[in-house]
């Protein structure tokens, strides 16, 4: 399973990603940080009515099938 602290612009787009917990597997954890950041779109954090950027923490577990 992989953990992962992404920083969330204040349009809800991905900033960047670091990666907290590996997999193990390096080439599992890269296609981690590059799904997020192609394809992950987050609802902006609002404080006082204004949209802010933030952070989260995204985990993912790969299911290898054979």
């Amino acid at each position: 399973m992989e953990n992962g602290k992404v920083l969330i612009t204040g349009k809800g787009f991905v900033k960047s990603v670091k990666l907290i917990k590996s997999s193990g597997h390096p080439i599992l954890d890269q296609s981690f940080i590059r799904t997020v950041r192609q394809y992950y779109q987050f609802k902006p954090k609002r404080v006082m009515g204004e949209n802010k950027e933030a952070s989260k923490i995204v985990q993912y577990t790969f299911k290898l099938e054979s």
